[in-house]
Parts: structure tokens; sequence; C-alpha cells
């Protein structure tokens, strides 16, 4: 079973995205008996899984993007080296 978060617009929080695009997405060989809701349906996803042993709860999310590394891949910002 895979579940996924939210597709993301083409264009969100200062960053572009493909069509259908999502940040997390949960893979397992499980069945899914629900999903629960979480604070934000774009950066992460929950569901409850029935396994053999019992039911498990799935948790995914993100732990975020930093701004600092994008002024250095836009070349705003460089690192110093020795």
């Amino acid at each position: 079973m895979i579940k996924k978060s939210k597709a993301l617009p083409c264009f969100y929080e200062n960053q572009k995205y493909f069509d259908g695009e999502n940040w997390i997405t949960i893979f397992s060989k499980f069945e899914f008996i629900r999903r629960i809701k979480t604070y934000d349906d774009y950066t992460s996803i929950c569901g409850e899984v029935k396994t053999p042993l019992g039911t498990l709860i799935l948790y995914g999310s993100i732990i975020g993007s930093m701004p600092i590394l994008e002024m250095i891949w836009n070349g705003k910002k460089k690192i110093l080296t020795d």
C-alpha cells in the first residue's frame, strides 16, 4: 500500500513543484486501516496499518528546508573554506 501527502501546488513556500508532486510518501506491505489527520497535509502523513502482530501507527514527515542552503545554491552566499 502507498499513502501520499497532499499534492503540492505548482508554487508553494517560495519553491516550484511539478504537477502532482508531494513531499511525503509512506510505503507499506501492510493494509492501511485508516488515515489519521495531521497538522499539515503537505508536510506530514499518518496512518494506521494492520500487521500480523496488531495495528501499527506510521508517521512520515520532513525536517524542512534550510534557507541558508538555498542561498548558497543560488550563489547569494559563499562558504568560507581554509
